[in-house]
């Protein structure tokens, strides 16, 4: 898309900033949902959010992440369970801190597709009727966000945000349980720092 075709400020970036700038601020937005919604309200019940913005957490997890909020939540309970134990899907200490910021999505996707973490940790989050028509089709989700990318941003810098969001997303959440559970200092009786 040139910069005359542009919608409102993005008129004003040159195109590849835009794409820089859309790409980090969609992991962000996906990096609020995830702590907010999977995190705080979803996985410990620790916060009640609203139904409409319930709702729009699980979009925006669909759409930037693919994530299945049911699995997401199972596999963190699982890790706060067996903290550093060797149960633990993502421990710095059982896999070291490199691989687990490295690796930390495959390990989250291994330990959900084990059965038995979600049938163990999630059974009070059932499937419901948008999770079955669209929240468990990640790929769909994943898919309808880079269109949506590329529909703003066009095909080549759609692509480029849409990669620049990966990584960020991927980095900072990866950082969450690799650096947080290796360095700094320890005022609890646990690993957290």
């Amino acid at each position: 898309m040139s910069t005359d075709q542009s919608v409102g400020t993005l008129a004003l970036v040159p195109e590849p900033l835009s794409a820089l700038l859309i790409g980090f601020a969609t992991a962000q937005l996906a990096t609020f949902a995830t702590t907010i919604y999977l995190h705080r309200a979803l996985a410990h019940r620790a916060v009640r959010l609203a139904p409409g913005l319930t709702f729009a957490c699980r979009f925006v997890i669909w759409v930037t992440t693919g994530i299945k909020p049911r699995e997401w939540a199972a596999v963190h309970r699982r890790h706060h369970a067996f903290t550093d134990e060797p149960e633990d899907p993502h421990s710095p200490a059982q896999l070291g801190w490199l691989r687990v910021q490295l690796t930390n999505a495959a390990l989250y996707r291994r330990a959900a597709r084990d059965d038995v973490t979600v049938r163990r940790y999630a059974r009070d989050l059932p499937a419901d009727r948008w999770d079955r028509v669209l929240f468990d089709r990640s790929w769909l989700g994943l898919g309808l966000g880079i269109v949506l990318l590329i529909a703003v941003l066009g095909p080549a810098w759609g692509l480029v945000a849409a990669a620049w969001h990966m990584v960020a997303y991927l980095g900072l959440n990866g950082a969450v349980n690799a650096v947080t559970h290796t360095f700094g200092a320890r005022p609890h009786d646990n690993s957290a720092t």
